[in-house]
């Protein structure tokens, strides 16, 4: 005899099932039906008898349930059940998302808190001499997008196009002495816009990335390039400072990819466990316990753990897809997103612009203090918040925090306009710096007689200021 004919039911010829309404019953003469094909049989009075051998039903109390070990569920069962089950993990994982997400607003809460309470007085701007000076003006031809300065070469490193519509690097001194022209030493890279530059943190090379599907690596001594191509727009890139020879890049498309600067490919790229979109910001951070890469898409801050490399098992040169990042997503609620973030992480300090979506929206700058617990988390201490509307920021493009000048463990705030910079201090606005085009980068350098300067990147203008330690 077959033995799937005891998983069927007579009536409908499908399995069985264990917890549903076609699980086993037993008539009184003993033949087995789903329990709902044969409810259904005996709704008409002339099938009141069994399908098998035709002997009288006398109604559902002669129904019989079978609990039967042998009994096997369905295939049907089984992948309803696996699915249910899948749901449930993700409803679970979602639920354990939103409660990181409601710790860390309490938390940020409660600093804020701490912080009104340390500075219930509104600061007022303090009426002071100007305490930064003009010493130098670069005029130039075509916008700049993004600036360096390079030490070792006592140069400011700028990106921007040519006049034939290619971009490349623009070599301007830091000697206030000496004169410069804007396409004096300039290097062709790229045939489309350079979205960010980067300094190797040890050697003399400089990183481009361009919206030419290309990242240039160019030896600032040699002039000698060397060329990354990928399928994507390359948006930011960072260095893995634990092992320089490794750089990140990420994507307009929301893919990181992992570098090797020695073999001159690509080893990895890395996902996320849920979408992330276009990766405007991309940073790498240490802690005691971990490499971590801190990434802002389009909406949120996402702090992320870096895969682990050690135990991967890929060969030199091969790429392997879709390594997963673990990751916390850091937001606000949906009336206040972050639009910018910027890191001093010598001193561990992030700066978020906060955008409030209310009747009139406000934007509000706050200085965090970070740090991470034994489990690697980042925790987030509020150190200042300067608001838009009392100091007029609404139109701020870029911020800095710089070491102050004349006060040993004390930072300058400095905020980048359309209308010029503004500069704080712990007490309040130090200096309004006043310029024709809208500031899109501000730097820092100190020379070796420690004169402190400032270096503001305008549309038209190098602008270098220097520090006046008298009031």
């Amino acid at each position: 005899m077959d033995d799937s004919i005891l998983d069927t039911c007579s009536i409908c010829f499908e399995e069985f099932s264990t917890i549903s309404n076609h699980r086993i019953v037993a008539l009184a003469c003993g033949h087995l039906f789903g329990k709902s094909c044969i409810e259904d049989w005996i709704k008409f009075e002339e099938r009141k008898r069994c399908p098998e051998c035709n002997e009288t039903i006398n109604g559902v109390s002669d129904f019989r349930v079978i609990y039967g070990r042998s009994v096997v569920a369905s295939d049907e069962e089984i992948r309803k059940l696996k699915s249910d089950l899948k749901s449930k993990e993700q409803e679970c994982r979602s639920y354990e998302g939103q409660l990181e997400d409601l710790k860390f607003q309490l938390a940020l809460r409660e600093s804020e808190i701490e912080y009104l309470k340390s500075n219930h007085n509104v600061i007022k701007e303090k009426k002071i001499k100007d305490r930064f000076f003009d010493i130098k003006r670069i005029d130039l031809d075509i916008a700049g997008s993004k600036m360096l300065i390079v030490d070792f070469l006592n140069s400011i490193i700028i990106s921007q196009p040519s006049k034939d519509g290619s971009w490349g690097i623009n070599f301007q001194s830091l000697d206030d002495r000496q004169s410069s022209n804007s396409e004096s030493d300039f290097l062709r890279l790229h045939n489309s816009t350079i979205n960010d530059i980067i300094l190797h943190p040890f050697d003399a090379l400089l990183l481009t990335a361009s919206s030419d599907n290309r990242v240039k690596v160019v030896d600032l001594i040699t002039r000698d390039v060397a060329t990354f191509e990928f399928d994507e727009e390359p948006t930011c890139l960072t260095f893995n400072r634990h092992n320089a020879e490794i750089f990140y890049c990420g994507f307009k498309c929301g893919k990181i990819v992992e570098c090797d600067l020695i073999i001159g490919k690509a080893i990895r790229s890395f996902i996320s466990s849920s979408p992330i979109k276009q990766i405007f910001y991309l940073n790498y951070i240490e802690s005691e316990k971990k490499s971590n890469l801190l990434i802002r898409n389009d909406n949120a801050l996402i702090y992320c753990i870096e895969a682990n490399d050690q135990n991967s098992g890929q060969q030199a040169g091969d790429l392997i897809e879709g390594q997963i990042l673990k990751k916390r997503v850091i937001k606000y609620n949906e009336r206040r997103i972050i639009i910018s973030i910027d890191l001093e992480e010598s001193e561990n300090y992030l700066i978020l612009t906060i955008k409030n979506l209310d009747r009139n929206p406000v934007i509000e700058y706050q200085v965090l203090k970070y740090s991470f617990n034994d489990q690697n988390d980042m925790i987030l201490k509020l150190i200042k918040k300067f608001d838009s509307n009392f100091y007029y920021m609404n139109s701020i493009v870029t911020k800095l925090i710089v070491p102050h000048p004349s006060e040993a463990g004390s930072y300058l705030f400095s905020f980048g306009s359309e209308e010029g910079a503004l500069i704080f201090d712990k007490d309040g606005l130090v200096n309004k710096l006043h310029t024709s085009k809208s500031v899109q980068q501000i730097s820092f350098y100190t020379r070796q007689s420690s004169e402190f300067i400032l270096v503001l990147l305008t549309s038209k203008c190098l602008q270098l200021l220097k520090w006046n330690p008298v009031t």
